[in-house]
């Protein structure tokens, strides 16, 4: 009976992580690209920065509320870094990230866009890869094609880490339509 009610209460505890892990959000305004963050209970964010890839030049600190101004045809990287809690260190952690329609990831931790496991990154498997929102409003890219690589980006993180950073390695651009 307690390793049930463990067992249960562990998953309720994954389950309500996955949830509420939201890390970064990309939508498109009419006439302004925003990028913006939300803060995950357990976790501590240290850096949440976006830049421009061609100049080096940061462009926002989420973390400190700056809101970009994102130009199409440029490509950003994104510096996340945080630490995970030591009550979740051995369990299974994710990195989810969410672009919405006109933005689109460009490069991502291992350099593949194919999900499975992935070496030479703090990430352990890509678990979900982005194929687009399914949609192509005002003339975005169809569901296949490169700019549509937007839409749920999902990571598993390497078990027993305590603090996560990955530096430029995910990229995304502003589709021009």
């Amino acid at each position: 009976m307690n390793s049930n009610h463990r067992l249960i209460k562990g998953m309720q505890r994954l389950f309500t992580f996955l949830l509420s892990f939201v890390i970064v959000i990309a939508g498109f305004i009419p006439g302004k690209t925003v990028v913006w963050a939300e803060n995950t209970t357990g976790f501590q964010f240290n850096k949440l920065i976006v830049k421009d890839s061609s100049t080096g030049v940061q462009v926002a600190d989420l973390l400190n509320g700056d809101i970009p101004e994102l130009k199409t045809g440029v490509i950003y990287p994104l510096d996340v870094e945080y630490a995970v809690p030591s009550s979740l260190q051995f369990s299974n952690t994710y990195f989810h990230l969410n672009l919405g329609n006109g933005a689109y990831i460009t490069t991502l931790p291992g350099s593949t866009f194919t999900e499975g496991p992935i070496t030479a990154t703090g990430f352990e498997e890509l678990v979900k890869t982005p194929t687009g929102t399914g949609t192509s409003p005002y003339g975005y890219p169809t569901a296949g094609s490169a700019q549509a690589r937007n839409g749920e980006l999902i990571y598993k993180i390497k078990t027993s880490l305590t603090n996560v950073a990955s530096a430029g390695e995910i990229s995304f651009s502003i589709d021009s339509a």
